[in-house]
């Protein structure tokens, strides 16, 4: 059950994601996510991003991977605020194969945030380390 070229898609805690991996040592991940308010600065955020991960270990039912540079652009449109950001980090993490469809991914890692709200014109920008989860469903 280790890792094999196929197209996925997955649920994570704040997000939708639909994964392609072209062969068993590299896949292409894009997302679609909502930050609940209270998670970023009393604000909704909404979000899509790009990914691709590269696997080092293909061992039993887990697997080891690499994220490259993720980025992730967001909107937002809350009471009286209104901006744009970016979110771009790395990470490493661990793909778990329950059974030949489903797997369950976690992934950490340091990204760099920046959001700017538009009037007025306030910018906000840090570092900070992000865990993800995700349910995996292989289609193919």
């Amino acid at each position: 059950m280790a890792a094999h070229s196929g197209i996925s898609l997955g649920i994570g805690q704040d997000n939708l994601n639909l994964t392609i991996a072209p062969s068993p040592t590299h896949a292409y991940n894009w997302k679609l996510g909502f930050v609940p308010p209270g998670s970023v600065d009393g604000l909704g955020v909404l979000y899509a991003g790009l990914g691709v991960r590269w696997f080092f270990s293909q061992k039993n039912a887990y697997d080891f991977y690499w994220l490259a540079p993720d980025l992730n652009l967001s909107y937002f449109d809350v009471d009286q605020a209104l901006g744009v950001g970016t979110a771009v980090g790395t990470g490493a993490g661990l793909e778990y194969r329950i059974s030949n469809r489903f797997s369950i991914t976690a992934d950490m890692g340091p990204y760099w945030l920046y959001l700017r709200n538009m009037d007025p014109v306030l910018t906000r920008q840090s570092w900070d380390w992000v865990i993800s989860t995700s349910i995996n469903y292989y289609l193919r």
